[in-house]
């Protein structure tokens, strides 16, 4: 068959057996088969860009990817992890996490998964965050820390805020090797006894905070503790053991402990307050005057 243009076809022999080819209606068919392809593509791609999670960017490095219905951390983020320093994940539904899902943020330097419904963590999803500063993990109630959880983050966490998490679960280790941490706080977690040495790891402790939990206090509950302040705040403490803070002596530092709105407070003020080294702020106790 011959292939002719549209002047040879009124010379060629052949022309009318290959004029369909040319034919206009031929020609239109095509054109809008290739129309329809195009669109099913555009649509596939527009499709696949919706899906991928979807987050607020402050600036080049701080990330806002809270509320967005996530039950697991994302891998196809329309962001790049490796540049990312500030993540918000607060109220998703991130129930578990491994340390896969952080392996490329390798520059984060304060992390956020509060309010996440998070209930375990395996010690090992830390191990890429070699620069992680802050942690938030408020208001994740049931949340267990087991021991040595926070392995890979010796050196770099300063700061670790749980507070919130009510049914919290603590063992002597679970802060174990945070040598560097500064700041803890506790608030509201539901604790009634601090287990033995759990605070013992912290070298640089400044800031403790055990506001609002039914704490009982016992010799060992800030046992070889190096904490500068401590604050327990509305703790429903009574009677306190003159024992229960010896650990904080001998000493060279100032302590200063924080017992507001605890109304049944009870100190034994010639073994407590007997020492300069410590700070006893706004107490209202009936052991003054004893």
């Amino acid at each position: 068959m011959f292939f002719c243009s549209v002047t040879q076809r009124q010379s060629h022999p052949e022309c009318d057996r290959c004029r369909f080819l040319h034919r206009p209606g031929k020609d239109t068919r095509s054109t809008m088969l290739l129309f329809r392809v195009g669109i099913v593509l555009l649509l596939m791609l527009v499709a696949a860009s919706e899906a991928r999670p979807t987050c607020t960017a402050y600036n080049a490095f701080t990330y806002l990817c809270s509320w967005q219905g996530w039950t697991r951390i994302p891998t196809n983020t329309t962001f790049s992890p490796g540049i990312v320093k500030v993540l918000y994940m607060d109220y998703n539904n991130i129930t578990g996490v491994s340390a896969q899902d952080f392996a490329d943020f390798h520059e984060l330097v304060k992390l956020s998964l509060s309010n996440c419904n998070l209930t375990t963590l395996p010690t090992d999803w830390f191990l890429y965050l070699v620069k992680l500063g802050t942690l938030e993990l408020q208001r994740n109630p049931g949340l267990s820390l087991p021991d040595m959880v926070f392995n890979g983050l010796e050196k770099s966490l300063v700061v670790l805020k749980l507070d919130g998490s009510q049914g919290l679960k603590l063992v002597p280790g679970s802060f174990k090797k945070l040598t560097n941490l500064t700041e803890l706080t506790l608030d509201g977690c539901g604790i009634k006894q601090l287990p033995a040495g759990v605070f013992s790891p912290l070298a640089s402790l400044f800031n403790l905070v055990l506001d609002n939990n039914p704490l009982v206090l016992e010799k060992a509950s800030f046992n070889n503790s190096k904490v500068k302040s401590v604050s327990l705040v509305n703790c429903s403490i009574g009677d306190v053991p003159t024992d229960a803070l010896d650990s904080f002596l001998p000493t060279t530092r100032t302590v200063t402990f924080d017992f507001k709105d605890n109304p049944d407070l009870n100190l034994d003020c010639e073994n407590f307050c007997s020492t300069s080294l410590w700070q006893m702020t706004d107490i209202s106790t009936p052991c003054f005057g004893k």
